[in-house]
Parts: structure tokens; C-alpha cells; sequence
């Protein structure tokens, strides 16, 4: 349900004020109370009136009659708003704003948030020191702030609710009858300190134009903050609950954003006009609550990855870092002494201590016992320097921001033909290459067989075929050093999906999106069948990308979650769906 109620006055106080007054009020109920119950195997001539009535009168041989209820708990938005519009001059122009918002989603105490915006705009190009120029077609200063709220929450989670418990068991008997007991309906813990998310935004811009507006653009700064943040967090088990929701930090975006639109050439038969827009922003985690680490997971890996929070949020720094190890190559046959079947680390080769990132060869030995490393297998550096690989060699490994992003087209009229080009890019950002460090991941002994990257075929390899059968080269470290002796990568047999800098790539990118070529016949022509326009064009999109990136598309899953997690997963390329080219013909008619 939803109904508003708005007032509107205008004033005119003499020639150079104008005045306007916007009020108002809205409601909003998206949920309600609900009832259900449910029986069966009643007699044939029961209606439901007296079914209901008679809910125990059913056939016991038949089941059990159940009385089911449930109740959903409201959602209700109340808000009160007022806007003031005042300009001076017809080139002074002040808004005020003012919202009053109440959710049901948040306890009583916390329900209403109060938002005021306010806007000045300079006519600069009206000043009689500029109106005459005629260069000038339009100069404008703008100056905004304002807030916002978000209660974009499950209505729930301000108030624990419970569900009976339906385990026999649990079962407890008041005057002969059998009750269930009760438990917590979630293992999330209700918070009813939380309140609204705000959201900030301040902005100072500049409009132009000039030359009969053949070159125009707009310049913004702008600096965004968002607080109170709402989002789940962990908590500790002995709590009884794993999560809960509350007001976690604060986030920030700044930058500057730059649009420009000319016309180059303009005749009688042709015309050239092109645009360009760059924006260079820096998100920023300004605060942490002292409860949440920052640290969170995809788990894109059947079994997890290791680390299994392969993400974390730093203050100071922006959202979107990856952590893992860094890459430093792999182990070859040269870093082993070899005897009896056993390859042993020589001395000063660093090895991996911690047992998760480990290589199962489909139980092949071949280590003494207490070491890690073996020949083929991934390397990492031993960034803490205490000669050997652990999780205090952790470090932030990957940057998913770009440094800028934008887009420039290039439109050409000649005579009845029209030709669009229009790209778009990003620069300086990272991906996460999830499917690349998949290849190195192999699931049980049922890993050998799967497909994989066509990588692989550089990859180390600890067998070799011969005379159409497979034979291990690891007792032989002259014949295994040979058979790699072009090896580029490590061999896929992890049997953990280890997060490295290996698989962190260079995500920038320029793609030509839409390219479209048209014809619009003559008008002569067309009038004489009764159609005013008709214009036969052919588009292709996704024309072309000109990236380093080595997966299938630089431009992946921007911003989601990985698994439902609370947190983006900013650039995780883990089976992204590639982008299709596609191919349109098509006819604009106007009659």
C-alpha cells in the first residue's frame, strides 16, 4: 500500500524573485500480518466453516491434522518532506530540502532520520560582465550537499524472533499434552542498536559552452561519504550465533569527472562531432567498528581456498583489496638433492610450512617427512623473512580500483549516411583471476581428469607418455628435468586452491562497444509512400577489446558478492560469462 498527499505553492514577488514551496507526506506498507492453518482428512461433508470449527475431528488412521501459523513481521515506511526553491535575478538559484523518514525496520528508538539537502547554481554567463560575449553561450557554477538514507535491511533484524522447536525430543508435557519448546529461528543475532545508513554527497561543478556551444562539457568534484554502514558481521560462536547485522564504518568516494562535447567539422554534407568523459575517483575505507577485522571470503574453490579470506577491508585503503601469497615461480629439479626416491630440499631453498598449500601427487611419496616442497610445485616469497613460507607471509597482494575509467565517441553525418563509434576503458585497476589459479587446482585424484585451461600445456609436468601410457618421470630427475625444461607455470595438482599474486593480472582495458553504420533514403523518395523518415542502419556491439588480460573478459563481475558474502568481491573473474558480440540490422520509420 502506498499513498502521498503533496502541497504546492508558487509565488511571484515582482519582477527578479520567484518563490516555491513543495510539502508533503508518503506512507509506504510493503508487508502486513498473516495467518495459516492447514488439516487434513476430514469427513467428505465437512465444510470450511465447520472444519475449522472442528479442527481435532479427522481420521486418525489417516494422519494428523496440523494447525500451522505464521506471522510476517511489516514493513512500513512513513516520510515527511519540504523542498524551498528561491531564485534571484534569473541567475541566483538557491533549493532547500528537508526529509523526515521513519522504517519500521529499525527498533522504535532508532526509527527516524532526518536528510537535508541544500543547492546553489551561478548563472555566471547572465552577469552584464559576461552576457554580451560572444564567445559565451553558457557559463554556470554549481554548489550541492546533501544526505540521504538507506534501510535497505530485512525488517527482522532489530528483534529476535523464535520458531518452535520440531524435534519430538524437545517436546515438554503441561497437563497431559505434549509442547514443543522453542528455539532462535536464525543463527543470526538480532541488533536493535542498529539505525539508519547515511550517505553524503557534496559536489562542486562547472556547466559551459561556447563557440555557438561547437565545444561544451562539464567539470564535478565531488566527495561522497557513506556511514553507519549496514552490513552483516561475524561474531563469536560462543555468543550461540555466527552473525549478526549493525552499523560497521564508514566508506568514501572522491573525484573528478570531466565530459566534453564538440563539433569538429560542420558543412553542408558533413558533419563530425565527438565526445569524451573521464572520471578518476579513489574509494577509501575511512572507519572500521572495533569488532569487524575487515577480513572476508569467496571461497570459490569446492573446498575453500587458503587463505579462506582471500579479501580484506583496511582503513585508509580502498574496497576491492585481495590478500594472498606472492608468486615467486616454482620449485625445479635443481633445488633437490635426490636419493633413495626422495627429493630433499638443498640447503638455503626456503620451504612451505604451513599444510595447506600442499601437492598430492595421487599418493606418490617422494619428501621426507615434515617437508612441503617438492619439484613442480608453486613457490611463494618469504615476505617476513623468517626462512620459510607461512600465513605471516600474508600481504595484500592485488588493487581492483582503476586508476581512471571513461569513454569517447565519433559520430559522422555525410550526406544520407551515418556512421557511431563509441568506446569506453579503464585504467591502472587489477583482476582476480580466479579461473587461471583454478588450473592449479586438483580435487581429489578426480582433478587429473578434469578439463583444463589450455595453460596447462606449459605447465610442469611429473609424467610423460609413452607408447600410448602414462609413466612418472619422478624417479629419473634427469628425465623430469628435461621434460620441463620449458616449463612456465607449476603443475595443477594442489589439492587446495591456494590464492597467489599469480593470479592477479592487469585489468585495464579499451573496448570499441557499439559500432553502427546507417542510411536514411531520400526524402522524396519516402514522402511518396506516405513516410516521413526511413532509415536503415547495422549495429555490432562488443566489437573489439584491446586488453593484456589474459581470461576472457577484463571487465568481470563488478562489485558483487562471491557465495552470499556481506561484502563486494570487487574484479573476482570465477566463471564470469563472457561477453557476447552481437549483430543488428534494423529499420527506423517515422510516418
Amino acid at each position: 500500500m502506498r499513498w502521498s498527499n503533496t502541497l504546492n505553492y508558487n509565488f511571484e514577488l515582482g519582477k527578479n524573485h520567484r518563490f516555491s514551496i513543495l510539502a508533503g507526506q508518503e506512507v509506504t506498507d510493503s508487508g502486513g500480518t498473516s495467518l495459516r492453518v492447514t488439516a487434513s482428512y476430514f469427513p467428505s461433508n465437512f465444510t470450511k466453516d465447520n472444519a475449522f470449527a472442528m479442527i481435532n475431528q479427522y481420521d486418525p488412521e489417516k494422519g494428523k491434522s496440523q494447525a500451522i501459523s505464521s506471522e510476517s513481521l511489516p514493513e512500513r515506511i512513513l516520510s515527511f518532506f519540504g523542498r524551498v526553491n528561491y531564485t534571484l535575478l534569473d541567475r541566483y538559484l538557491f533549493t532547500f530540502t528537508m526529509r523526515a523518514d521513519g522504517s519500521s525496520k529499525f527498533a522504535p528508538s532508532h526509527r527516524w532520520g532526518y536528510f537535508p539537502a541544500a543547492a546553489f547554481a551561478w548563472r555566471l554567463s547572465e552577469e552584464p560582465f559576461l552576457k554580451n560575449a560572444e564567445w559565451l553561450d553558457q557559463l554556470k557554477l554549481r554548489l550541492s550537499y546533501g544526505q540521504v538514507g538507506n534501510d535497505g535491511i530485512n525488517s527482522s533484524l532489530w528483534s529476535q524472533t523464535w520458531s518452535a522447536e520440531s524435534d519430538s525430543r524437545q517436546e515438554y508435557i503441561i497437563g497431559n499434552a505434549y509442547l514443543p519448546s522453542y528455539k532462535y529461528s536464525a543463527s543470526q543475532m538480532a541488533n536493535p542498536d542498529l539505525k539508519w545508513e547515511t550517505t553524503i554527497t557534496r559536489n562542486i561543478g562547472i556547466d559551459f559552452g561556447f563557440w555557438n556551444n561547437r565545444l561544451s562539457g562539464t567539470i564535478d568534484a565531488y566527495w561522497n561519504t557513506t556511514k553507519d554502514l549496514l552490513m552483516q558481521t561475524a561474531i563469536p560462536g560462543i555468543t550461540g550465533f555466527t552473525t549478526t547485522y549493525a552499523n560497521v564504518g564508514q566508506t568514501s568516494n572522491k573525484g573528478i569527472e570531466i565530459s566534453l562535447q564538440g563539433v569538429l567539422v560542420d558543412k553542408k554534407d558533413l558533419k563530425i562531432t565527438a565526445g569524451f568523459n573521464i572520471n578518476f575517483n579513489r574509494g577509501n575505507v575511512d572507519e572500521l567498528a572495533d569488532n569487524v577485522t575487515g577480513l572476508y571470503g569467496t571461497q570459490w574453490a569446492s573446498s575453500g581456498t587458503y587463505p579462506t579470506s582471500d579479501y580484506i577491508l583496511k582503513v585508509d585503503e580502498p574496497v576491492g583489496l585481495v590478500r594472498g601469497w606472492v608468486y615467486d615461480g616454482f620449485y625445479t629439479v635443481d633445488d633437490f638433492t635426490y636419493a633413495d626416491g626422495v627429493y630433499t630440499l638443498k640447503p638455503g631453498v626456503k620451504d612451505i610450512k604451513e599444510g595447506q598449500i600442499y601437492a598430492q601427487l595421487n599418493g606418490i611419496g617422494g619428501r621426507p617427512e615434515g617437508q612441503t616442497a617438492f619439484p613442480g610445485m608453486a613457490r611463494y616469497k618469504d615476505v617476513d623473512g623468517d626462512g620459510s613460507i607461512g600465513d605471516e607471509d600474508l600481504t595484500v597482494i592485488g588493487d581492483m580500483t582503476p586508476t581512471h575509467t571513461g569513454g569517447f565517441n565519433l559520430n559522422i553525418t555525410w550526406k544520407n549516411f551515418d556512421l557511431g563509434a563509441y568506446f569506453n576503458w579503464s585504467y591502472g585497476n587489477q583482476v582476480y583471476n580466479a579461473n587461471k589459479l583454478g588450473t592449479l587446482y586438483n580435487y581429489k585424484e578426480s582433478g587429473v581428469y578434469e578439463n583444463k585451461l589450455a595453460i596447462l600445456n606449459n605447465a610442469f609436468k611429473p609424467f610423460a607418455v609413452e607408447n600410448g601410457q602414462m609413466v612418472s618421470l619422478l624417479d629419473d630427475p634427469a628425465k623430469l628435468a628435461a621434460a620441463n625444461a620449458g616449463a612456465t607455470m607449476p603443475f595443477g595438482y594442489n589439492e587446495t586452491a591456494v590464492v597467489s599474486s599469480y593470479g592477479i593480472e592487469d585489468g585495464s582495458y579499451l573496448r570499441l562497444n557499439t559500432l553502427t553504420l546507417g542510411y536514411t533514403l531520400p526524402k522524396r523518395l519516402t514522402k511518396k509512400i506516405g513516410i516521413q523518415n526511413l532509415r536503415i542502419y547495422g549495429s555490432i556491439y562488443n566489437v573489439f577489446t584491446i586488453t593484456g588480460y589474459s581470461g576472457l573478459d577484463p571487465e568481470v563481475n563488478t562489485n558483487t558478492a562471491q557465495n552470499k558474502q556481506a561484502y563486494p568481491t570487487v574484479g573476482l573473474d570465477w566463471g564470469a560469462y563472457p561477453r557476447p558480440r552481437s549483430f543488428v540490422v534494423g529499420v527506423n520509420l517515422n510516418f
